[in-house]
């Protein structure tokens, strides 16, 4: 999992949402454009996805994508809880460049 957002262009200047979020799997990826789709829908497809305990969710420093997350959209239930999460961050696996 990732978040992408875009960033404050001017000291001052709002915080912009996070846009895009990128699920994906062994075989498949899937790119959510946050900023368009009905929150209703994902709120219900997210928090089944989220709180699956057999679906191990990975990400690299994810807390601070779903800090943001929550910030963007608050009325989002399914930003709140995600079982089954797995950090690379603390398992010191560098991401190469």
């Amino acid at each position: 999992m990732d978040s992408e957002w875009r960033p404050p262009s001017r000291k001052g200047e709002r915080k912009s949402p996070v846009a895009i979020l990128q699920l994906s799997t062994r075989e498949h990826v899937c790119i959510l454009d946050l900023l368009h789709l009905s929150h209703e829908a994902l709120d219900s497809f997210l928090a089944r996805l989220f709180l699956d305990e057999a679906i191990i969710k990975t990400g690299f420093a994810f807390d601070g994508d779903l800090r943001k997350l929550r910030e963007s959209y608050p009325d989002l239930r399914c930003f709140h809880t995600i079982n089954s999460m797995l950090n690379l961050e603390d398992l010191g696996i560098k991401r190469s460049i």
